[in-house]
């Protein structure tokens, strides 16, 4: 696949090395801060790595994806992912295998400074590895075309909303703390047919989810049970479990799909009797730049928001006011009481065989509203635009699935009667809805 794009030869001092392979061999990636790329550096990379500690043995090949946000000056933050682990090719052996310039040309990365190998040296080097080790050389060709394929948005409603539903599910199960779960039947999921309708991502997981913990939880689903959504219908049921823990997830959907793309996810954690709720909203590509445009709906769910925030206050006061045993207050013990959070997320294609999210930037409801106020947002006709790049604070899906797992930010004093009427309200503007109760064993 010729591109015209160069790649990378990296390695790392001892510690490091060991660190990050590590993590590599178990399939968790691992980032790094970068600099002097060049201009020509978009969102993915392509590296051959050194583990060693010492950049003589090439052990693996990865992808290095592009992370926006807070960095260092002249640095960029890059995540290393979709390891290619083969038997160690020393670098003596590959030079001998490729032409004097290419040699010359082939610099190694190291101390967080990249320099690239040039377009033509590289795809040399690239069919010298593959030369070398063939039996992996599909697997390094499959990882370059990843590498190189553009950036494509998808245009598809149907598909857009199954790539939310897959996400809001991934995203209930971090804060369920069954991340491995989510990994691992992310990567068994069947493949998305793109002809076909499906209503629910969950129809692609049916037959990959552990059965054995389903069956153990499907006895108990009470968390909404006074949830009245009475124009939506349900289009996926799932129960997934590891261990102690447990997730039921509901889809529910309104009917035709609208323009306006997006998915309201609620988790309620049963243990902590916390709720949060994230609403996705799509950045569309324009002009090489992820925006999104705060229209008049937009407007009207955030102030639906700050509104049941006051009524959500206003009903853990009553309860909250007076005496309460150490154990009560321990437990409903909250760093914020908010439970509303806004996802901007790039509007791209749902297929991710990786198990990952797709990347996004988490804010509270609040802090939207804070960020419409900065000159930065600022967009013609007295519009509000936000720029996905220039977010200048969010949290991470780490961050705040850390967080919500842990029940240091949701609702406290709140029973899932408390939150119906409230909630209810709130979703008669939505389209498509994710139901998510986590719970787990009284001895974990």
């Amino acid at each position: 696949m010729a591109t015209g794009k160069g790649g990378f030869l990296i390695s790392f001092e001892p510690e490091r090395s060991r660190l990050f392979e590590q993590r590599a061999r178990v399939r968790e990636p691992f980032s790094l801060e970068l600099s002097r790329l060049d201009n020509s550096a978009k969102t993915r990379e392509f590296f051959l790595v050194c583990f060693d500690g010492e950049g003589k043995q090439i052990s693996a090949a990865a992808m290095a994806s592009y992370k926006a946000g807070p960095q260092n000056t002249g640095a960029r933050n890059y995540r290393f992912s979709d390891f290619v682990f083969f038997e160690p090719i020393s670098v003596a052996q590959l030079e001998s295998r490729v032409s004097p310039g290419t040699k010359k040309a082939l610099v190694r990365s190291v101390g967080g400074v990249a320099r690239r190998v040039s377009p033509v040296a590289w795809e040399e080097v690239r069919r010298a590895v593959s030369g070398l080790r063939p039996s992996i050389a599909s697997e390094l060709e499959a990882l370059w075309q990843k590498v190189c394929q553009p950036e494509r948005i998808e245009t598809s409603s149907n598909l857009q909303t199954l790539a939310l539903q897959r996400d809001a599910i991934g995203m209930a199960l971090d804060c369920a703390k069954l991340g491995n779960a989510r990994r691992d039947v992310f990567r068994r999921a069947k493949p998305v047919n793109e002809s076909a309708k499906e209503d629910s991502f969950i129809s692609y997981l049916e037959d990959v989810a552990p059965t054995q913990e389903r069956e153990l939880v499907d006895h108990d689903r009470n968390a909404f049970a006074n949830l009245v959504l009475p124009d939506f219908e349900v289009t996926g049921d799932l129960s997934i479990g590891e261990g102690s823990r447990s997730l039921h997830v509901k889809t529910l959907d309104k009917g035709p799909l609208e323009t306006a793309l997006g998915v309201d996810l609620l988790i309620y954690l049963a243990d902590l009797a916390s709720l949060v709720m994230i609403q996705y909203k799509c950045c569309e590509n324009k002009n090489s730049e992820w925006t999104y445009r705060a229209d008049h709906k937009f407007h009207e769910q955030m102030e639906s928001m700050r509104q049941a925030e006051i009524a959500f206050e206003r009903a853990r006061n009553s309860k909250a006011n007076g005496y309460q045993v150490p154990e009560v207050k321990m437990h409903q013990s909250r760093l914020c009481t908010s439970p509303f959070y806004v996802k901007f997320c790039k509007r791209l294609p749902l297929q991710r065989q990786d198990g990952e999210l797709c990347d996004g930037r988490l804010l509270r409801r609040a802090d939207v509203a804070t960020l419409l106020e900065l000159k930065q947002t600022q967009g013609p006709r007295s519009g509000k635009v936000v720029k996905y790049d220039s977010i200048p604070r969010y949290m991470s899906n780490t961050d705040f699935s850390g967080l919500v797992s842990g029940g240091w930010i949701g609702t406290s004093h709140l029973t899932p009667g408390d939150l119906s009427d409230v909630i209810g309200r709130l979703l008669e503007t939505s389209s498509r809805v994710v139901l998510a109760e986590a719970k787990r064993s009284r001895d974990d």
